[in-house]
């Protein structure tokens, strides 16, 4: 859990910060808030700046008719139109274990939700 000062420290460093999430090569947009993603069984997180526009996204959950998959092991992400996906998920995001771009070992796509 973070501390107050920490969450103004935080937030006073976005005005540096731009979106760290997949834009199709746009790596100039500024950032507007932070994205928590767990790692680790101690219920540590690991903050990623985004965009007002990713963060209006992630913000529908469910509603949304993308989805994010983010990788935890290269830090990489995605963006999937949710109707063109042979499987239903219920939230706006994936955590990926391993994704098909760093991990030969898994020959594919190797995740498990993590929530």
């Amino acid at each position: 859990m973070k501390r107050e000062i920490d969450k103004i420290a935080m937030l006073a460093e976005l005005h540096n910060s731009v979106c760290e999430l997949d834009h199709i090569g746009d790596r100039s947009r500024p950032a507007a808030n932070w994205l928590g993603v767990p790692v680790g069984p101690a219920g540590a997180e690991l903050y990623i700046p985004i965009c007002e526009d990713c963060a209006s996204e992630l913000d529908k959950r469910g509603a949304s008719e993308y989805l994010l998959f983010y990788c935890l092991a290269c830090c990489s992400s995605r963006w999937a139109f949710k109707p063109n996906l042979k499987k239903e998920y219920s939230d706006s995001i994936e955590f990926l274990f391993a994704c098909p771009n760093c991990s030969n070992k898994h020959k594919g796509i190797s995740h498990e939700s993590v929530q």
